[in-house]
């Protein structure tokens, strides 16, 4: 039987580690938007001229937005950066899944293989060449004999052997 190739094999996954790394760029992106206009914004409030006690009220005010901005920012920083390590976790799972179920198919593959030698009847042809020497007359008289005649005949042999598995013995498919 030919030597049958392991089919592509795709197992399922945990997740998609370029999705999430997708995902994370995102929020950087988002992340470094925020804290740039933030800052912008603040700045302009910075350079404005008024005085008293509204002028304390809006700059307190300010520096508290601008506190949760800041806290938003790299809060999605630390979520980008959980993602990408998760990522990576992601893509160990999913080889681990790959790699089982190729292991798995190699196996089925081996069984299926096993399984169609022991049910395929198989036949061998032996030849064996076989030699029969004659007899070779001896000298009767006590002269010398100038010659003795040796006759040798070949005769070939064909043995034919066939085998079946025990389902096949008994009349049943397998």
């Amino acid at each position: 039987m030919p030597d049958a190739a392991l089919p592509s094999v795709v197992a399922a996954k945990v997740g998609d580690p370029e999705a999430m790394r997708d995902l994370a760029r995102q929020l950087v992106a988002r992340a470094d938007l925020i804290g740039t206009t933030a800052t912008g914004a603040t700045a302009t409030l910075d350079d404005a001229t008024f005085e008293g006690t509204a002028a304390d009220r809006i700059r307190g005010s300010v520096d508290d937005v601008r506190s949760q901005v800041s806290d938003a920012a790299s809060q999605l920083r630390s979520v980008a950066g959980q993602l990408i390590s998760d990522a990576y976790e992601v893509e160990r799972q999913n080889r681990l899944l790959q790699e089982q179920a190729e292991a798995k198919a190699q196996e089925a593959l081996d069984q299926a293989k096993a399984d169609a030698s022991t049910t395929t009847p198989t036949t061998t042809s032996t030849t064996t060449p076989t030699t029969t020497p004659t007899s070779t007359p001896t000298p009767t008289s006590s002269a010398p004999s100038t010659s003795t005649t040796t006759t040798t005949t070949t005769s070939t042999t064909t043995t034919t052997t066939e085998s079946t598995s025990p389902a096949q013995a008994q009349g049943t498919s397998s």
